[in-house]
């Protein structure tokens, strides 16, 4: 996984933000700012090795965007590894 890939994961992780509506996804969200700030790739000392993509204007326990957004990821990008979602405020 590269810098590019990272992008990619960035650039779409925004254009599913941007095509979601209210009713595609219950929850506290503030809609007219949502949307993906950053795309970190990291490796444990194990070698287990995890994408977080960092969402912003959502209310961090609340599970329904990170499940919506996890799922249309593993999607797009089957082959990648385990995406870990962070909705913050």
């Amino acid at each position: 996984m590269s810098e590019h890939n990272l992008r990619e994961i960035y650039e779409y992780a925004n254009e599913v933000l941007e095509n979601t509506k209210p009713e595609d996804v219950e929850g506290a969200i503030n809609w007219g700012d949502l949307h993906c700030t950053d795309v970190v790739m990291s490796v444990s000392v194990h070698g287990d090795i995890w994408i977080r993509v960092d969402i912003e204007e959502a209310d961090p326990h609340n599970p329904e965007l990170r499940e919506y957004m996890g799922k249309k990821l593993w999607e797009k990008f089957p082959d990648a590894p385990n995406f870990e979602i962070n909705t913050e405020w």
